[in-house]
């Protein structure tokens, strides 16, 4: 049981593929950038490979973080058996108009930021890097972006970060399609949460 930083993205993207590639039962990927570079490549390819081999692996990324990955890209995860999510979509062409202010206060503004990757329950990762080449020194050298990720093999701290990842994959699994729902309340537009 031990916790470190890892203060390097390669450092990190290097320990976080070297777990993937020994999960066993399952992996949860919560990603605000995720982008089809070398290396969201490399983590696809893990991820892919992962989930042909019978492991339930889930991915979800933001959809304004990962504005530049091309669908196909999450399309072919897809067919390889990996769970994808985006969270925060676009607004249908149909609700755009009537809708597009509150879109725009909820879905511009409220992001998921979050950056999290736990395996099979036993290593988790939590901290600031994405998965793209920008924080690499390999791919990007010495102006990569610089932050911090924590590497977890504590079972309660695991559980805590696993525990996030869950409650946004219930939340998408949530009745409504919708994040959210406008009401007129007193002859003036709410927006109202929906209850989870």
């Amino acid at each position: 049981m031990s916790e470190r930083f890892l203060t390097e993205g390669d450092a990190f993207y290097d320990e976080a593929l070297k777990a993937i590639a020994g999960a066993r039962r399952y992996v949860l990927v919560e990603m605000y950038i995720f982008q089809a570079d070398h290396i969201g490549q490399a983590f696809a390819d893990a991820l892919m490979e992962r989930a042909r081999a019978g492991v339930d692996v889930r991915v979800i990324y933001d959809r304004i973080g990962c504005i530049s990955t091309p669908n196909d890209y999450w399309f072919r995860m897809r067919l390889a058996g990996v769970t994808v999510h985006a969270v925060y979509p676009f607004p249908g062409w149909r609700s755009f108009i009537s809708r597009f202010s509150a879109w725009l206060v909820l879905g511009i503004l409220r992001r998921n930021h979050r950056k999290n990757i736990v395996v099979d329950g036993r290593i988790a990762f939590t901290g600031g890097f994405n998965l793209m080449d920008e924080c690499s020194r390999r791919h990007y050298g010495h102006l990569r972006w610089l932050d911090a990720v924590l590497e977890v093999e504590r079972p309660r701290l695991v559980r805590g970060i696993e525990a996030h990842i869950r409650d946004t994959l219930r939340r998408l699994r949530a009745p409504s399609p919708e994040r959210f729902h406008i009401r007129k309340i007193k002859g003036r537009e709410a927006i109202l949460y929906p209850e989870f």
